[in-house]
């Protein structure tokens, strides 16, 4: 099986990549908690692709420079030009008190970690700025209690630090961070907003909640929350991925990832190829798209695509790279591996 599906088979369950995204994305608060406890308890393409919207301001700058390094920092990262982006989010971009461009720059590591290849070296280095984040959320958020997209922030950051806990084999970490990134989850899906933050993570919830074992349905009673919808988190991450925000990638993003793990390849090309159009530097869009193309048996456009991820010979994803021409090479062998 390839690296991609391989990683969302070991999570016990469907996210995206989110998350996503997919990304973005950043509202998989409930994850950790659900990979401890799961591990614990054992057509043709459409032609026409609407752009995703131009990363806009959601967030108060110091100047505006401040918003312009934090336009082009985001445009770098989901360009994969990681080096320029991070040189934006660290470079003193905003006040030394703003979680913004840590969050972001911590990003660069968890990407990197599920989207590239996994190793402990990144795991630490997404711990460290993650950490140092999280303490300026939650000053900010003493003084802007209600702020949404500090709570989605605050959401996004444990729940990703569960993540790489649980992958790191720190089941008591993983289930520490994934319960307090819960408690911010909560306060998202118990408002009526339709911000896109506040979509975004009810979505994730939604899914993730509706998508939880047979077995693990008791773990909701005990934490006190209602398992979601699976359709519920569809529309509310399509819903998101529609609007006119920077957001609208992250949940682009998010979409495609579970549409993959889900089978529902065509859904999760017309996300991809969004994001490949967009931002076509980024290898990790050209090789998920051509994952997508290629379980759903076109496979001339996913070899188009996979001849862009090599063509960009990204010095930062070599092992896409690698996995690309292994497919070029011999896609049918490697298809009865799978």
């Amino acid at each position: 099986m390839n690296q991609g599906k391989n990683w969302m088979s070991k999570i016990a369950y469907a996210h995206g990549l989110g998350c996503v995204m997919l990304l973005a994305g950043v509202h998989y608060a409930i994850l950790g908690t659900d990979v401890v406890l799961a591990q614990e308890a054992q057509a043709q393409p459409a032609e026409s692709v609407q752009p995703v919207q131009a990363i806009s301001d959601a967030y108060t700058f110091v100047s505006e420079s401040d918003e312009d390094a934090f336009a082009k920092g985001m445009r770098a990262f989901y360009s994969a030009q990681w080096d320029q982006a991070n040189s934006y989010f660290l470079s003193g971009m905003a006040s030394e008190s703003d979680p913004e461009p840590l969050f972001y720059a911590s990003l660069i590591p968890f990407w990197d970690y599920f989207f590239v290849g996994e190793s402990s070296d990144k795991a630490a280095r997404y711990m460290s700025l993650s950490e140092n984040a999280i303490q300026r959320a939650q000053l900010k958020h003493e003084t802007q209690p209600s702020d949404t997209t500090l709570i989605s922030m605050l959401g996004g950051l444990y729940g990703y630090r569960g993540l790489i806990a649980a992958r790191e084999r720190n089941p008591m970490q993983a289930l520490r961070n994934g319960l307090r990134g819960l408690s911010y989850t909560k306060q998202l899906t118990s408002s009526a907003s339709e911000r896109p933050e506040v979509l975004i993570g009810s979505g994730i919830y939604n899914y993730m909640s509706g998508r939880a074992p047979a077995g693990m349905k008791w773990t909701f009673s005990l934490l006190n929350v209602k398992p979601g919808e699976v359709d519920t988190g569809f529309e509310y991450l399509e819903k998101a991925a529609a609007m006119e925000d920077h957001l609208a990638i992250e949940a682009a993003s998010i979409l495609a990832y579970i549409y993959l793990n889900e089978e529902m390849y065509m859904d999760a090309a017309r996300h991809w190829r969004r994001l490949s159009e967009q931002f076509t530097s980024n290898p990790i869009f050209h090789y998920y798209l051509a994952e997508a193309y290629f379980h759903s048996g076109y496979e001339e456009r996913a070899s188009e695509y996979y001849q862009r991820v090599v063509s960009l010979n990204s010095p930062h994803m070599s092992e896409l790279t690698r996995l690309s021409q292994e497919r070029l090479q011999d896609p049918l062998a490697d298809a009865m591996t799978e």
